[in-house]
């Protein structure tokens, strides 16, 4: 819908899990073997600190005023390479650092995320769909 276009403002980084900010700073995916590789403990940080900051994103929605029944969806509704592509890459890293244990305990947290961000995406896709309506 936004064409890939970066806004001026990105999705608030304050508390994003810091493998991420490591692989915007290193190009993306401009440089090979820039992905995170996680070890057991890491993976679990990992996904603590991937919930920490999606619930500060919504937080941060629903303070200012703005989310599922406002007017804009703040910092959730914006594109660009550091917007919604954060969010999903990261969920990316920690499926694949699950590999096969994705049917234990912490891979319920992932899928849990997952359906999560799913829904919020979807929200703001009809948000975004009824504002461009005539």
């Amino acid at each position: 819908m936004k064409d890939w276009v970066s806004p001026s403002r990105g999705i608030a980084c304050t508390t994003r899990p810091k493998e991420l900010t490591r692989w915007i700073m290193n190009g993306r995916y401009d440089r090979r073997g820039n992905e995170p590789r996680f070890d057991n403990d890491e993976l679990a940080n990992f996904g603590k600190a991937f919930g920490l900051w999606w619930t500060s994103l919504k937080r941060s929605c629903s303070k200012s005023g703005r989310g599922r029944k406002g007017n804009g969806w703040g910092t959730l509704n914006t594109s660009g390479k550091n917007g919604w592509l954060s969010i999903v890459v990261c969920l990316k890293w920690w499926g694949m650092g699950l590999g096969e244990h994705r049917e234990e305990a912490l891979g319920g947290i992932w899928r849990q995320s997952i359906q999560d961000v799913q829904f919020t995406l979807d929200e703001l896709i009809s948000f975004n769909h009824n504002v461009a309506a005539p």
